[in-house]
């Protein structure tokens, strides 16, 4: 799959839960999981006097007020060593939560973010396995380097699938899965070029950016394992939901309810109730019909809720009436 439709694929995959996604995103960045920019110009402001400054702040601070700020910063620092240790855990979960934007239809949870910590160490193996191995590449020259980057690119999202696996195997999984396709993937990433200099120029623009990435990196994971299919499936998909729909019984309070969902394309389709065929019809003022590619995740949830409320009554068993007590 060429990268132009693997973006096109992270949009679709990040409607309706971009912003879970960002969010996401600056936990895993807190972390060192995710990488992130906080704009070139933002950067300077904050730099510049900085030091300037501390010195002032601290030749007139109480001795009682530097030992305290001396706690707080060993604090901190305990803290950072922690957080780097859990940054390899956070990057799987961080992985798991891209995938599951194409495969979960539900609202995106964080907690996945922290689902591979039971595997804190090997995570933290491959981790620096990868990043020796890297170093040793571009210690030999540039161009290796990068080859051996893309070659074990996919082993956090193999691991993070996979977590019985060892760090080495999980690496020479991805070094296998690549082999044809280390241009695909940096084709990819040399697609979102004029992204990441524009974003750099914006305060934060890498976090608001960085969703969009990790969905297109998590797509071309999904695509290169098989599980991302194309757009005319997932369109024949939602086609095949339309067509079942149209014969699911309607329950009888459903009789006199019309169902209306607002289409993105701002008009109405209203659903109603055919009096003695009991199945769901659909007019669409303006149209003959409605195009399954364009109908809203509610409508589609609706129907599925209907298909549901169909197979619901047809499973449903009656009890026996009662014996009535012999005069």
């Amino acid at each position: 799959m060429k990268a132009k439709e693997l973006r096109h694929r992270a949009k679709a995959a990040l409607k309706g839960k971009y912003w879970w996604a960002v969010l996401a995103a600056l936990i895993a960045a807190l972390f060192g999981a995710a990488s992130i920019s906080t704009g070139a110009e933002a950067t300077e402001k904050v730099s510049s006097g900085a030091s300037a400054k501390t010195e002032a702040i601290i030749s007139n601070m109480p001795e009682s007020a530097i030992i305290i700020s001396f706690i707080i910063l060993i604090g901190i620092l305990i803290i950072a060593i922690a957080m780097t240790l859990a940054s390899g855990a956070v990057k799987l979960g961080y992985c798991r939560f891209n995938l599951n934007l194409f495969t979960n239809e539900e609202k995106p949870s964080m907690h996945i973010l922290f689902s591979r910590t039971g595997i804190i160490w090997k995570a933290l193996w491959m981790e620096i396995l990868n990043s020796l191995i890297v170093a040793v590449g571009c210690m030999l020259f540039i161009i290796p380097g990068i080859i051996i980057g893309l070659g074990i690119s996919q082993s956090e999202y193999i691991l993070a699938e996979n977590p019985d696996l060892k760090a080495t195997q999980a690496i020479k999984k991805s070094w296998e899965m690549m082999k044809g396709n280390k241009w695909s993937f940096f084709c990819l990433g040399l697609s979102f070029i004029g992204w990441i200099i524009l974003s750099a120029f914006v305060p934060a623009g890498g976090l608001f950016l960085a969703p969009y990435i990790e969905a297109a990196n998590a797509a071309f994971y999904l695509d290169r394992t098989g599980r991302l299919g194309s757009a005319e499936e997932d369109e024949a998909k939602d086609t095949a939901v339309f067509e079942k729909l149209e014969d699911v019984p309607i329950a009888e309070e459903l009789h006199d309810l019309g169902a209306t969902v607002q289409s993105d394309s701002g008009f109405e389709t209203r659903s109603t109730v055919s009096g003695d065929e009991g199945t769901l019809s659909r007019s669409n003022p303006g149209e003959a019909d409605l195009n399954a590619s364009r109908m809203t995740d509610e409508y589609k949830a609706w129907m599925q809720e209907q298909i549901e409320k169909r197979d619901a009554e047809q499973n449903r068993e009656i009890p026996d009436e009662p014996e009535q007590p012999k005069e």
